[in-house]
């Protein structure tokens, strides 16, 4: 599913620890609402972190973990529902190198996320053809990179 797109004046190398890392994407991502670490070191596959997501009007736990890691380049995370089923969601993060700036790109898969298959193709046409509401989910990271 499409997801959001932003160009930052940051190369890779400045933008990639805000993505890698979820206990420095909350100070950013106006839906993460906290990431606690449970494993420690440089961003890398398997790394995890206990964290709560806003959705809509409530919180939602997560145990989240990256998948795949390619620095500057790409990362994937995995947040499986903290209830003991085994549904998930992938989101990815990929940054392209433009001129001196960075074309940070996310999307979602919901196909295992236990959302009913009716409501994720309305969620994939509104995300597909809908004009966006509000600001970008990168607003808070643009602000923050282009301000250093």
């Amino acid at each position: 599913m499409k997801g959001d797109t932003i160009e930052i004046d940051a190369p890779p190398e400045r933008v990639w620890p805000h993505l890698a890392d979820l206990a420095l994407m909350q100070a950013w991502h106006p839906k993460l609402v906290s990431a606690e670490p449970l494993t420690s070191g440089q961003a890398r596959v398997g790394q995890s972190w206990r964290t709560v997501s806003r959705m809509g009007n409530r919180e939602k736990r997560f145990l989240s973990r990256i998948e795949v890691c390619e620095p500057f380049s790409k990362v994937v995370f995995v947040h499986q529902d903290d209830d003991g089923r085994n549904h998930f969601a992938r989101e990815t993060f990929g940054l392209t190198p433009i001129g001196t700036g960075t074309r940070v790109t996310q999307s979602l898969d919901l196909s295992q996320s236990g959302i009913p298959l009716p409501w994720r193709l309305l969620i994939g046409f509104i995300a597909r053809f809908g004009a966006p509401a509000g600001p970008s989910i990168f607003a808070e990271l643009k602000r923050t990179l282009e301000r250093r």
